[in-house]
């Protein structure tokens, strides 16, 4: 079952995510993004209008999915 939850992009276009550095895109450095995190895939998109900004795939593991979803503060380590 996909979540959301929201993090700043970095100025190098990086959120931290369960442990992970994930890229987003650096054009959207300082930028508050939504995260919704699906089994294959990590949908960034636009906290006011929803609009999809950029797909990527999941890079975390099932135990790291578990625990960001009792955890959504959880940053990159």
């Amino acid at each position: 079952m996909a979540f959301e939850v929201d993090r700043v992009v970095n100025n190098s276009g990086l959120v931290g995510l369960g442990g992970h550095h994930v890229l987003v895109v650096d054009i959207l450095g300082g930028r508050q993004v939504g995260i919704r995190i699906g089994d294959e895939t990590l949908s960034f998109f636009d906290l006011s209008s929803r609009e999809l900004l950029r797909v990527r795939p999941n890079p975390l593991t099932s135990e790291e999915v578990r625990r960001l979803r009792h955890n959504p503060d959880q940053h990159a380590a």
